[in-house]
This record gives C-alpha cells, sequence and structure tokens, in this order.
C-alpha cells in the first residue's frame, strides 16, 4: 500500500541533500544505494526525524576537544573561546538525537523489526553531512523490505491482508 498521502518531512528532504551533496564531494557511498534511500523517502517508506537529545552531557559531546593537555599545538586560549562558542551553540541549537522509521501500512515504525536506526548527540544540524545519513535510512529500508510487498514495491496493508485472508 503507498504511503502518498503522507508528506515527506523536511529533515528526510534534507538528508536527501546531504547525501547528493557528499556523493558530489567524493564520499565512498554508494551511487546506488543513496538513489534507493532517496526513492524510498519520496515514495514514503522511509523517513528519518530528529529529537530532543534529553540524555547528552557535555563531557560526551565536548570529548578532549577543548583539553590544553591533549591538544598542545593550539592555543589555550583560543581552545577557551571556542569552548565558550561551542557551549553557546548547544544553547541556541540544541542537541538531538536522529531516529529513522518505516511505514507499516498503517503507522510509522521505529522499533519493531529494525536496529542500528537511532544516534544522538548532534548539536544543531550537524548530523547533516556526518557519514550517518546512509547507515540510519538503510536500516529502515532494511526492515521496510522484510514486510510483505506488491507487485510495486509498497507494503500491504495489514488490515486488508486479514481481510482477504478471512474472505
Amino acid at each position: 500500500m503507498s504511503n502518498e498521502n503522507l508528506s515527506i518531512n523536511a529533515y528526510s528532504k534534507t538528508a536527501i541533500k546531504a547525501l547528493a551533496k557528499q556523493l558530489d564531494t567524493g564520499s565512498q557511498l554508494n551511487v546506488q544505494g543513496v538513489e534507493e534511500l532517496t526513492r524510498a523517502i519520496l515514495a514514503g517508506k522511509i523517513r528519518v526525524e530528529a529529537h530532543a537529545d534529553n540524555t547528552w552531557r557535555y563531557e560526551e559531546l565536548a570529548g578532549d576537544v577543548f583539553n590544553p593537555e591533549v591538544n598542545k599545538d593550539l592555543c589555550p586560549k583560543q581552545l577557551k573561546r571556542e569552548e565558550r562558542n561551542f557551549k553557546a551553540r548547544i544553547q541556541r541549537a540544541g542537541v538531538w538525537f536522529v531516529e529513522s522509521s518505516y511505514w507499516t501500512g498503517r503507522s510509522w515504525e521505529s522499533i519493531e523489526g529494525i536496529s542500528d536506526n537511532a544516534i544522538g548527540g548532534f548539536v544543531g544540524a550537524d548530523f547533516f553531512g556526518s557519514g550517518y545519513e546512509y547507515q540510519i535510512l538503510e536500516a529502515a529500508l532494511i526492515a521496510y523490505k522484510k514486510q510483505d510487498l506488491d507487485a510495486d514495491g509498497y507494503v500491504i496493508d495489514p488490515l486488508r491482508k486479514a481481510v482477504e485472508k478471512v474472505a
């Protein structure tokens, strides 16, 4: 069953653009895989969304990036300035986790039948261009394809399938 009545969310559209940009800049992504993911998003089979990440800790986000002991080649004042800017960016843009899901014919699914489809700790829109776009969208498409599909590659509505069995 086609999911044409649902609109494609802006985050999914931006993921398509990010994948295309990575291909343009010589990334080692699978061209056919990117094309298949793009078609699946546009057909309403898979999507990606961002949600506020409420589990993040500053130490995990920053790591040792601003530690002068580790970054001896950088001026300590510069590191302090960059750390202040990073903290301000966190406050301004927020921290997000990104999750892909697939259409079941009735609803979007991001837990059952899918794995490796979520990652957190992105400040603002840092997910785009991170290299994780392909991975989490591919996880959703793999889960989508595990369902019963019609001849056109669309999921068969579970309710329709149940009614057909009764008849």
